[in-house]
C-alpha cells in the first residue's frame, strides 16, 4: 500500500473547511481525493476525519494550526493523534508552502485531477505589501480552501518524496516559475 498524506485547512468564520489526500507512488504525490465542509461543525469534520482515516490509512496529516487550530485539536481522535501535525500558517510559511508546490509541480512530483482545485490555485494573487513584503491571497468572494488543503497535504508528504528539495531551499520569485501553465499541463494529460 502506498503511502497516502493529508492537508487539512479548518475554516474559521465563512469558509469551507477542505481535506486534500494526496498519495505517493513512484516518487509522485498525486491527488487521490478531497472532501469540502461548507459548514464550520469542527466535531462532525473531526468525525468524519476519522472515517476517511480508516478507509484512507494516512501516513501524516498536517493541518492549519492558525486561528481555530488550536481549539480544536482536542476534537483530534486520540488514534489519530501521532499522524496529525499542527502548522501554523504565517506568511513566511504561506511563502514556503506555495514554493513547495511550485518545486513538486516542477520536478513533476506532483499531480493533481480535480478542476475545482484548479482554479483554486490559478485565482491565487501575489500582491506586495506597502513594506515590499509579497503576499498571497485570493479575490474577494472566491475561495482557497482546496488550495491550502493541498499546500499542507504536499507538505505532510514532502519529506517521503526522494530527491525533492527542501521548501526553504527552493525559494523563487513567483514570476519565475508559471504554476498555471505546469497544472494545465498536468490536467490535459489526464
Amino acid at each position: 500500500m502506498n503511502p497516502k498524506f493529508g492537508g487539512l485547512d479548518l475554516a474559521q468564520r465563512v469558509d469551507n473547511s477542505a481535506l486534500v489526500v494526496l498519495e505517493l507512488d513512484s516518487g509522485v504525490l498525486t491527488q487521490v481525493g478531497q472532501k469540502v465542509w461548507p459548514h464550520i461543525d469542527y466535531e462532525k469534520i473531526f468525525q468524519s476525519l476519522t472515517k476517511i482515516n480508516e478507509i484512507e490509512k494516512f501516513n501524516k496529516i498536517c493541518y492549519d494550526r492558525t486561528g481555530v487550530g488550536d481549539a480544536v485539536a482536542k476534537l483530534i481522535n486520540p488514534s489519530m493523534r501521532k499522524i496529525c501535525r499542527p502548522t501554523v500558517l504565517t506568511i513566511k510559511k504561506k511563502f514556503e508552502l506555495i514554493t513547495l508546490v511550485k518545486g513538486l509541480f516542477n520536478e513533476k512530483k506532483l499531480k493533481i485531477h480535480d478542476r475545482d482545485l484548479f482554479r483554486e490555485i490559478t485565482e491565487q494573487e501575489v500582491v506586495t505589501s506597502d513594506a515590499g513584503n509579497l503576499l498571497y491571497r485570493h479575490p474577494e468572494g472566491f475561495h482557497d480552501d482546496r488550495f491550502w488543503g493541498l499546500a499542507l497535504a504536499c507538505e505532510a508528504g514532502s519529506y517521503a518524496v526522494r530527491g525533492i528539495t527542501r521548501s526553504a531551499a527552493i525559494a523563487a520569485s513567483p514570476r519565475e516559475t508559471n504554476l498555471e501553465s505546469l497544472i494545465i499541463q498536468e490536467l490535459n494529460r489526464v
